[in-house]
């Protein structure tokens, strides 16, 4: 499926992004935790580029990126990433928050 989609819509290609993120949390159930990495990280830098730092999908796969991280015992890299994955979901929640507000006489 990886291999496929590379060919036909290219190797930046959101879809791409997401398969390969898939890729990486089978690899992490299966605790093959190295190929999680490298795939997490591609993954991570196609969803990045294609939907900026903070979209939601960015933070999915920094969510099993740490995982792979974890499973390595690289523990300070994982909080890293765990830290980058709290600031986008803290943020979106803020966001969120603030649409819902309800300001009379707007």
């Amino acid at each position: 499926m990886v291999a496929l989609d590379e060919k036909a819509l290219g190797p930046e290609s959101p879809e791409l992004g997401t398969d390969l993120n898939n890729l990486g949390l089978l690899y992490v159930l299966s605790k093959r935790y190295e190929e999680a990495q490298k795939v997490y990280q591609r993954s991570l830098a196609i969803r990045i580029k294609a939907f900026g730092e903070t979209d939601p999908a960015v933070a999915e796969t920094m969510g099993g990126y740490a995982s792979a991280l974890r499973g390595l015992h690289h523990d300070a890299e994982a909080k890293q990433m765990e830290d980058r994955l709290q600031a986008i979901i803290t943020n979106q929640t803020v966001n969120v928050s603030e649409s819902l507000i309800y300001t009379p006489g707007s």
